[in-house]
């Protein structure tokens, strides 16, 4: 009789046993399943990511494209614009602007102290370009480099370049 329990026993155990093995193949699998559509999620993550990276690439290309546009009609419209109005003509234009100023101001004698002040103050600023540009032809012609210039006159290197490149007519921001 105990012969007998004991191979109930030992039938119950292996039943339990190979119950235990299907348990954990099938958790092995099912684990497996989720593991690829990790995978396949992942891979249609870098798709989309891929995906995105081109079009933007894209777009930066389109940007650039339409800012060399912009950048050349530009200087097509200075170049232009440097046929129209020599060097030398900047002076009758600057003594015009002088002489427009001065009947303004003999027309507008009646304006307030406040008015006269204002106007007084745009005479000098324009009266400092003058100089300031007269004063860069000089330090210029005496050798200085245009960030010597700009340095001494407190002004930005770009107008100093402007100055120059609309005084010898200087094409495309070659150095001075």
């Amino acid at each position: 009789m105990v012969l007998i329990m004991v191979n109930y026993i030992n039938y119950a155990l292996t039943i339990i046993g190979v119950f235990f093995i299907i348990l954990s193949l099938f958790l092995i699998t099912s684990e497996k399943i989720k593991g690829n559509n990790i995978y396949n999620n992942l891979q249609v993550k870098e798709k989309e990511i891929r995906k995105a990276i081109e079009e933007a690439q894209e777009v930066i290309s389109e940007l650039v494209y339409t800012s060399q546009t912009i950048v050349d009609e530009i200087e097509n419209y200075i170049s232009s614009k440097r046929k129209l109005i020599k060097i030398d003509n900047y002076n009758s234009i600057v003594q015009i602007k002088k002489e427009e100023m001065e009947s303004d101001e003999l027309v507008n004698k009646s304006k307030t102290i406040n008015e006269n002040k204002e106007e007084y103050d745009e005479n000098n600023k324009l009266e400092k370009r003058i100089s300031n540009y007269e004063e860069i032809k000089r330090l210029f012609n005496q050798g200085m480099t245009v960030d010597d210039i700009a340095k001494k006159l407190k002004i930005g290197k770009g107008e100093v370049k402007l100055i120059m490149s609309l005084n010898r007519g200087i094409k495309d921001n070659e150095n001075i």
